[in-house]
């Protein structure tokens, strides 16, 4: 049994417990700040008449509590930086753990980055690269046919399986087709075949976009090549390709 602790990702009624504490907490608070009884409401209704008083006392509860939401934030924002430190410093996280946790980079990782005096890795991608040979001397096909050429089997090692998201089809160092890769299944001894969607053209430019796929658009042409290949076929085969991580959101 692995002594490694994995985290589960709270649902919506955890989150929705959470939201309600907080708010509990907050609203305790407040009425500790205006020296209120516990039982006292601290947004009632505003009486008949009293419309000027309640005004007041209205504002002055809608600032003690936004008060109350500011310390909480400062000391969240700060137990949030604490964490998050500990791990990219001591405990291996890179980029994708902090986006899980995060969301979208819109300037995290450059406040980070001042917190911590430490660059957030970005670790790598993996993808698997079927390179066909020369378009010329292919036989032309059906779509059907050259996608069963694409599918495989090829001799992918376990580790490239399980991290491979995409598959990239080169004909001569030019990208062909991308696959979203499902599944794997051994159909020869110690060659698998890959399951997986056709990436449509528009995808495979926000997969570009974002950093995900090793791809780049030549000078004057729309054909994507291979970060590496530079317009120079590899052997015809299949293999791992490993990638800096340069994604954006």
């Amino acid at each position: 049994m692995s002594g490694e602790m994995q985290r589960r990702a709270l649902d919506g009624a955890d989150l929705v417990e959470l939201e309600a504490r907080v708010k509990g907490l907050v609203e305790e608070f407040t009425r500790r700040s205006l020296g209120q009884d516990q039982d006292q409401e601290t947004d009632q209704a505003p009486a008949s008449g009293e419309e000027t008083k309640d005004e007041e006392q209205g504002k002055a509860v809608q600032l003690a509590r936004a008060a109350v939401y500011r310390h909480v934030e400062r000391v969240t924002a700060s137990a949030l930086a604490d964490d998050l430190t500990e791990v990219l410093l001591y405990r291996g996280a890179d980029f994708h753990h902090l986006a899980d946790i995060l969301g979208p980079d819109h300037g995290w990782s450059d406040k980070l980055r001042r917190h911590t005096g430490v660059t957030v890795p970005r670790g790598e991608h993996t993808v698997v690269v079927i390179e066909h040979g020369q378009t010329a001397a292919r036989t032309p096909g059906s779509e059907a046919d050259a996608h069963a050429a694409d599918r495989g089997p090829w001799p992918i090692e376990d580790a490239v399986r399980a991290q491979a998201r995409y598959a990239v089809v080169t004909e001569d160092g030019v990208m062909r087709r991308v696959y979203r890769l499902q599944d794997w299944q051994e159909t020869q001894p110690g060659r698998w075949t890959f399951n997986g969607r056709e990436l449509t053209p528009r995808e495979i430019r926000d997969g570009y976009d974002r950093g995900r796929l090793p791809l780049y658009v030549p000078t004057l042409s729309l054909e994507f090549r291979l970060h590496t290949a530079a317009g120079t076929a590899a052997e015809p085969g299949a293999r791992a390709y490993r990638f800096r991580c340069q994604c954006r959101r």
